[in-house]
C-alpha cells in the first residue's frame, strides 16, 4: 500500500470517528508540534476551536498533496452553516407565485405568472425574459444543451444563454413539467398522454395513454422512465417505445413528484404513505405510514429519505428498510424537503427552516415576512424560495469564518513572518 493511500485511508477513518473539524485540528496540532513550540500550538488550537473549517482553511492545512485532494472532497460533505442566513436578494414577480426554480451554472430559470425568466443566480438580475400572455409556465428542466419548459399546450426548447426558442411541440391540452434524457424529452399532459419528443427537432416519437392527467418524474433507471397519474398509479415506461413495463396503484391521489435513486423509486400518496418500489419490477421494497396525507415530493440523500406529511411532521427514514430514524414537528404543513451537506431544508407558513441531520436540531428559522412559501432549492451557500405574494427570495448561508477569523489565524502560523 502506498504512503499516499495510507494517508488518505487514515484521514477517512479519523473523520468518521471524530468528525472533520477535530480531524483537521488534530492534523494541524501534530504539524505544529513538529514545527513550532507546544505553547504556541496550544494557543492556536484554542483560537481555532471556536470556528468551523472551510475550504480555504483546508487548503492551508493540507500542504501535502496526498491529503489535500481528499480533504477538499470531504469539506463539501460538511453541513452548510450553523449561523442564521441573510437575505441576499429579492426578485419581485409582480404578484404571481414563482415556480420552483431550476439552478444552472450561475443562472436561475423559473416561470412566474405569464413570464419566464433567466436570472443571474448571484445578483437576481434579469438576463432574459419570455412572455406568454394569459398562460402559465411549468417547472423547467435543464439539460446540457437545452432548457425545456411547458406553457399551456406547448413544450418549448430554449437556449439557456439567451432564451431563444429552438423548437416547440404543441398539443391540444395543457402539458406538465418536462424531463429529458439522452436524445429525447418526455412530458405529460392534462388529458392523460405521456409524450416522447426528439430533442433535436421536437418531433413526436411515441405516446403512452392513461385516463387521468399524468406527469413524468425526473429520473431514469435501466431505460425506464416513471410517470405518476391522478388515477392513483405510477407507471414504468420503456423510454424507447413507450411500452408500459409495470404499474403500481396507491390508495389515493399522487400529488408529489416521485424520486428515482439507485434502482428505487420513492413515491408519496394522499393515502398517508410513502412507498419504496424496486424500479426494475415495481415490487414494494417497503412502505411507511404517516398520520396525514402526503402531498409533497420525497427526497433521498446519503441513505436517508426525507418526506413531509400533512400531519405536520417532517420524517427521516432509513432508505434501506423504511424504518423511522426521527421526525421533526412543525407548526403547519411543511413543503417538500431538500437535503444538502448535512442539513435538511423546508418551508412552513412563510418560514424557511434549517435542521441539522446529525443532531436533529433546528439550526435556524428564517421568516420571509409572507404567510406562505414554496419548497426551497439549494445552491452553493444559497437557498432560493418563492412566496405566494410573488417574490423569489435568495438567502445567503453564512459561515462562522471570515478573513479576520480563523483563516487569518492559520495564515499567521502556517506562514509566519520571519522574526527580526
Amino acid at each position: 500500500m502506498t504512503t499516499e493511500k495510507t494517508c488518505q485511508e487514515n484521514w477517512e477513518a479519523r473523520v468518521k470517528a471524530v468528525g472533520f473539524r477535530e480531524t483537521a485540528i488534530g492534523f494541524l496540532r501534530d504539524r505544529l508540534y513538529r514545527e513550532y513550540d507546544k505553547t504556541r500550538a496550544d494557543n492556536l488550537i484554542r483560537r481555532l476551536g471556536k470556528y468551523e473549517p472551510q475550504q480555504e482553511i483546508v487548503k492551508l492545512l493540507c500542504q501535502n498533496p496526498a491529503w489535500r485532494q481528499r480533504a477538499e472532497e470531504l469539506i463539501l460533505e460538511l453541513p452548510e452553516v450553523t449561523a442564521d442566513p441573510q437575505t441576499h436578494f429579492v426578485f419581485n414577480g409582480e404578484g404571481n407565485v414563482p415556480k420552483v426554480p431550476i439552478l444552472g451554472e450561475n443562472r436561475l430559470y423559473f416561470g412566474c405568472g405569464e413570464n419566464f425568466y433567466g436570472l443571474d443566480a448571484e445578483t437576481g438580475t434579469v438576463i432574459w425574459q419570455l412572455q406568454n400572455p394569459g398562460k402559465r409556465w411549468s417547472t423547467a428542466h435543464l439539460s446540457e444543451q437545452s432548457l425545456y419548459v411547458s406553457s399551456a399546450g406547448i413544450l418549448h426548447s430554449l437556449s439557456p444563454e439567451d432564451g431563444n426558442e429552438r423548437w416547440c411541440f404543441e398539443v391540444k391540452k395543457g402539458l406538465t413539467s418536462p424531463f429529458s434524457h439522452h436524445d429525447r424529452v418526455f412530458v405529460g399532459s392534462e388529458e392523460g398522454t405521456l409524450y416522447a419528443v426528439d430533442v433535436e427537432h421536437g418531433d413526436r416519437l411515441w405516446t403512452f395513454n392513461v385516463t387521468r392527467p399524468i406527469s413524468v418524474a425526473p429520473g431514469v433507471w435501466q431505460n425506464k422512465i416513471f410517470a405518476a397519474s391522478k388515477d392513483h398509479s405510477l407507471y414504468a415506461v420503456n423510454m424507447d417505445d413507450g411500452e408500459c413495463l409495470w404499474h403500481f396503484t396507491t390508495g389515493a391521489k399522487i400529488y408529489g413528484t416521485p424520486h428515482v435513486s439507485e434502482g428505487v423509486v420513492y413515491l408519496t400518496s394522499a393515502d398517508h404513505k410513502i412507498y419504496a418500489l424496486f424500479a426494475a419490477s415495481g415490487q414494494v421494497l417497503w412502505s411507511f405510514t404517516t398520520e396525514g396525507e402526503v402531498h409533497c415530493s420525497p427526497f433521498e440523500d446519503d441513505g436517508k429519505v426525507y418526506v413531509s406529511s400533512r400531519d405536520r411532521h417532517l420524517y427521516i427514514l432509513d432508505a434501506e428498510d423504511g424504518k423511522e430514524l426521527w421526525r421533526y414537528k412543525t407548526l403547519g404543513y411543511p413543503s417538500s424537503p431538500t437535503a444538502c451537506r448535512g442539513m435538511v431544508y423546508f418551508s412552513v407558513q412563510g418560514r424557511v427552516y434549517g435542521i441539522s441531520v446529525a443532531d436533529r436540531k433546528m439550526r435556524w428559522c428564517f421568516p420571509l415576512g409572507f404567510p406562505m412559501a414554496t419548497s426551497p432549492v439549494t445552491g452553493p451557500k444559497r437557498i432560493y424560495v418563492g412566496t405566494l405574494q410573488g417574490q423569489l427570495v435568495c438567502l445567503k448561508l453564512k459561515t462562522e469564518l471570515d478573513e479576520q477569523g480563523s483563516t487569518q489565524v492559520l495564515k499567521e502560523f502556517l506562514d509566519p513572518e520571519p522574526e527580526p
